[in-house]
């Protein structure tokens, strides 16, 4: 059973190029990230889908689309960044949830990737929406480093994949600690995420617009 998301990191590099915000991709991130951590949980007033790139749980169909719900006339870009970061926990904890109903619940939770160590702000959005402390290894390039371990374990260069890790892997990490305040109120914004990911109606209007032909 896959536990991935279609997208993560590029839907908000799409939605970035398309209203940049600086002079370089890099720019527009850091002046995004600064505004949107101004928001409180909920203060966006917007609910989205994370399906940029169709969805692979639950629902296992490229067909989706993304969506997102309150758009109104006072709706900025920065509430729509963070509305797009919002959603792709929320997409998230649904995979979260779905491992403690199938009889795995999760109880440690270790994000890598450039990404986070870059954007502090979806990571802590992260543990907010999750209720969930997250450790971020201070290590670059954790992939790579990860199939190098696997390497040395196949090849003999270390007994197993705690001796590679302790080796090779990193030394300490970041942790970030839910807010119990902002966990309450994506509990509630999550519930309606939930509501729209499971309507089957609006699940077959986005396989109709999807495959329009005019």
């Amino acid at each position: 059973y896959e536990a991935g998301q279609a997208s993560f990191g590029d839907t908000l590099s799409w939605f970035v190029n398309m209203v940049p915000r600086g002079a370089s991709a890099g720019e527009s991130f850091s002046a995004y990230n600064a505004e949107a951590a101004l928001l409180r949980a909920g203060e966006a007033r917007l609910l989205a889908l994370d399906w940029w790139n169709g969805n692979r749980v639950p629902h296992g169909n490229s067909a989706l689309s993304g969506m997102i719900l309150g758009l109104t006339m006072q709706t900025d870009p920065v509430a729509i960044y963070r509305a797009l970061m919002e959603s792709l926990c929320f997409g998230m904890r649904q995979i979260f949830d779905l491992y403690g109903a199938g009889g795995f619940p999760v109880s440690r939770v270790v994000m890598t990737s450039g990404l986070a160590q870059r954007n502090a702000l979806l990571v802590q959005t992260m543990a907010n929406v999750l209720g969930h402390n997250i450790e971020v290894p201070d290590i670059d390039n954790a992939t790579a480093v990860g199939a190098a371990i696997h390497g040395a374990v196949a090849s003999g260069i270390v007994a197993d994949y705690s001796e590679g890790a302790a080796r090779f892997g990193a030394r300490t990490c970041k942790v970030y600690v839910p807010d119990s305040e902002a966990h309450d109120v994506y509990s509630g914004l999550f519930s309606q995420y939930k509501s729209l990911s499971a309507d089957a109606n609006l699940r077959q209007v986005m396989s109709v617009v999807g495959a329009w032909s005019g």
